[in-house]
């Protein structure tokens, strides 16, 4: 098999299964008590256009804190976060959790 520039050829529209993709981003910049703008992006891969990610992932994530919620928080930093070692640690567990997710 000849082995080209290492790039593979993208598959016709008609030999797709039906997907979509899911993106989200976020900033957070509280100045000097954060320093620099930070910003944060994600994108899933769905493999069906029906397929609702909150359904499917709701026994791990959660949109809204709770304190008797184990679940991973995924919402707006805003939420997620606040000034307390409670609030930092859930920041960074979150961060963290989809951090070990990325591609490599």
């Amino acid at each position: 098999m000849k082995r080209s520039s290492g790039i593979l050829p993208f598959p016709a529209e008609d030999d797709l299964p039906p997907a979509r993709i899911v993106a989200g981003i976020d900033e957070a910049g509280l100045g000097p008590l954060l320093g620099p703008l930070t910003i944060g992006f994600s994108a899933f891969h769905v493999p069906a256009p029906d397929l609702d990610l909150w359904r499917e992932l709701d026994g791990a994530i959660a949109s809204a804190p709770s304190s008797e919620n184990a679940r991973l928080l995924v919402a707006d930093s805003k939420v997620v976060f606040s000034r307390t070692p409670r609030g930092e640690a859930r920041l960074e567990s979150v961060a963290l959790s989809f951090l070990a997710l990325r591609a490599p």
